[in-house]
């Protein structure tokens, strides 16, 4: 599973409720209708001939004040021993390039260990501290889920399937996470970003299943429907994209790679239609077939 890149899309859609949710005294000096991602940050380490790519650096005003501030995220998936001073790293080449003050931060997203993860960074000469970077560490499998039950938060009804669940609640944690994110009311494609990560890390065994049915079975049936509702809508799209990808890899075998212009006439097509070419293109010649096909659907 490409963790970075999920958690990546997760705080880059929904930034601002991350800061709302967990960063509360970032929030205060926010400015939101200010924010700015800025591009890849590189650093190379040279001597040990390594290159690393900060997970998410952003640009924000402070409130009711001209000047400007960083906020640096990492996640780590896994527990590094050398962790906190690539953290260093990253603050001091953050720090020499924009000459802004920066407000370090990591998510430490993997199951185990559950021992306390290190938040600072420390240089010491003869038992005197010579430098000390500290960072704000969200420990997830430490977090008990229901924290957030009661504070709807776009951010908090996913992470909460990595928080620090008891193994009879995994289907009583799907169902809360569910049920926050339906009461969001947010767009399609927003609802799926946060499904989709729910689906990642809150999988189901048949057990857990059972024990979510039951806890679905108690709700009011205007939730449930709601809820059968939002599911179905992003299930549905994850189908058609799945359709969607097979048959261009289908086209880029038979025909050399997709154009823009035709990927984008197989994105208005239903996902029946999408069958319907999987099947057609077996007897299409050329290009042309494919042009004809697609004027006639």
């Amino acid at each position: 599973m490409d963790h970075d890149r999920l958690f990546k899309e997760l705080l880059t859609v929904f930034f601002v409720e991350f800061v709302e949710a967990f960063l509360p005294e970032v929030a205060m000096s926010l400015a939101p209708d200010s924010i700015e991602f800025l591009d890849k940050e590189v650093f190379t380490d040279v001597t040990a001939g390594e290159k690393h790519i900060a997970d998410l650096v952003v640009k924000a005003r402070f409130r009711e004040q001209d000047a400007f501030f960083l906020v640096h995220v990492e996640t780590q998936s896994r527990n590094e021993t050398d962790f906190p001073k690539r953290m260093f790293t990253y603050f001091a080449r953050l720090h020499e390039k924009h000459n802004l003050p920066i407000y370090p931060v990591v998510i430490f997203s993997y199951d185990a260990p559950k021992t306390l993860a290190p938040n600072q960074y420390t240089v010491a000469f003869r038992g005197e501290t010579v430098l000390q970077l500290t960072y704000k560490a969200i420990q997830l499998n430490r977090m008990p889920w229901r924290t957030f039950l009661q504070k709807p938060n776009a951010v908090a009804s996913a992470l909460m399937a990595k928080m620090k669940i008891a193994p009879q609640e995994r289907g009583k944690v799907r169902n809360e996470c569910l049920r926050m994110l339906v009461n969001l009311q947010l767009d399609p494609a927003r609802s799926k970003l946060i499904g989709g990560f729910i689906d990642a890390y809150l999988t189901l065994t048949a057990t857990e299943m059972k024990q979510y049915e039951r806890e679905f079975a108690k709700l009011a049936p205007q939730e449930q429907e709601a809820r059968m509702e939002l599911v179905s809508s992003w299930e549905r799209k994850g189908i058609h994209e799945g359709k969607e990808g097979l048959v261009i890899q289908l086209l880029n075998r038979r025909f050399g790679s997709v154009t823009p212009q035709v990927k984008e006439r197989l994105n208005e097509l239903p996902t029946d239609q999408l069958d319907e070419l999987g099947v057609a293109l077996l007897d299409f010649a050329s290009v042309a077939d494919l042009d004809v096909w697609l004027s006639q659907h």
